[in-house]
């Protein structure tokens, strides 16, 4: 049993390496390209996602696209049409999602609720009705209903190639309006009050990224899910923050996060053919972010902890040095003799020895 389970575990391995590669087949070569491609594009939004504060409003707007799924799926079938192709499925998830903004922006002008409350009850209740919808159409027995649930967490190895290439469409015409509008965008994100004063509209603006978010949204459902197509949104951007204050910079790395955990993520769940893919794609972005969480230079945790103490330390060392030249002017000794008298502990001494070698290089 267990040289089973190693060779089973090596064959998964291998299987990863082939398909990070792009040497595990047409179709896994595809997948991984569509989903690197919809990764960075999805970085790319999240960045002014998170620098707007909008990540809460994008949550609701993906989950808001099921409800228009499963209706979408009835409307195709009563007429005959494919209820399974993309074009079926993102019409579907724009309806919805589009109600919802109208929604969403009906309780926030108002005044009654706060942003945070209104946006809250828009996605609990399209989610909630998108989830009663898949149970009732499943419940049916209509055929090809019960692949609907691939919805919500994405489910590549069923996408059929043609499929593929209308996802990787939207995506590419996406990635092709961040980089067009990243002026713009850039400008709202980071002083709204001084892109008014340039002549920008930031209504516009705001409504140009809540459309790059719905197209990043509709191409990732098949891929990531509903559910989970928010978090490559807004991990990569996350995870970039660490590293750099350039907005410039900041795009290009969240681009960079999105497609490595989408391109990484893919390959895994294509050696991994029970876990959904969606889940695994995430998982890699989250995995970058606990990364650069910890490891990032100056932002990082480890980076500030040696930061802090290496601050701590100086102001002993300087606490130390004040008490023993108190000590040497009362004495009349040397400094180094007046620590002796003091009774430092071993590392009170290691830091006194370092502040005694650093005055001598600076008199030297």
């Amino acid at each position: 049993m267990i040289a089973s389970t190693a060779l089973a575990t090596l064959d998964g391995a291998s299987a990863f390496v082939d398909a990070v590669l792009f040497g595990a087949g047409q179709k896994a070569r595809l997948v991984s390209l569509v989903a690197a491609l919809l990764g960075a594009t999805a970085g790319m939004v999240g960045t002014f996602v998170v620098l707007r504060g909008r990540s809460l409003a994008s949550d609701a707007l993906s989950h808001a696209t099921l409800p228009g799924v499963v209706l979408a799926f009835l409307a195709a079938g009563a007429l005959g049409l494919d209820a399974r192709h993309p074009l079926t499925v993102m019409l579907g998830a724009a309806g919805s999602a589009l109600a919802a903004l109208i929604v969403l922006a009906f309780l926030r002008r108002g005044g009654t609720l706060p942003d945070d409350t209104a946006t809250g009850a828009v996605l609990s209740g399209a989610f909630g009705l998108g989830v009663v919808l898949l149970t009732v159409v499943q419940g049916l027995g209509i055929p090809d209903a019960n692949g609907l649930d691939h919805v919500l967490f994405g489910q590549v190895a069923t996408t059929l190639r043609t499929d593929l290439y209308w996802i990787g469409g939207v995506g590419l015409v996406a990635f092709v309006a961040v980089v067009a509008f990243r002026r713009p965008l850039s400008t709202v994100a980071f002083d709204e009050a001084f892109a008014e004063r340039a002549g920008l509209s930031v209504a516009r603006v705001d409504a140009l990224l809540f459309v790059l978010l719905f197209a990043v949204t509709v191409a990732g459902l098949p891929i990531v899910g509903a559910v989970l197509v928010v978090a490559l949104v807004v991990l990569p951007s996350a995870a970039a923050r660490f590293f750099t204050d350039s907005i410039g910079v900041l795009i290009a790395l969240s681009g960079v996060f999105g497609a490595a955990s989408a391109h990484l993520g893919a390959s895994l769940s294509y050696a991994l053919p029970d876990a959904p893919a969606g889940a695994v794609i995430v998982l890699v972005a989250g995995l970058f972010f606990v990364a650069s969480m910890l490891l990032a230079p100056g932002r990082g945790v480890f980076a500030r902890h040696r930061t802090r103490s290496a601050e701590l330390d100086a102001a002993r060392s300087r606490a130390l040095v004040r008490e023993v030249e108190r000590e040497a002017a009362r004495s009349g000794s040397d400094p180094r003799a007046a620590a002796a008298v003091l009774g430092l502990g071993a590392g009170e001494r290691r830091l006194l020895e370092r502040a005694f070698d650093a005055t001598s290089e600076d008199l030297r």
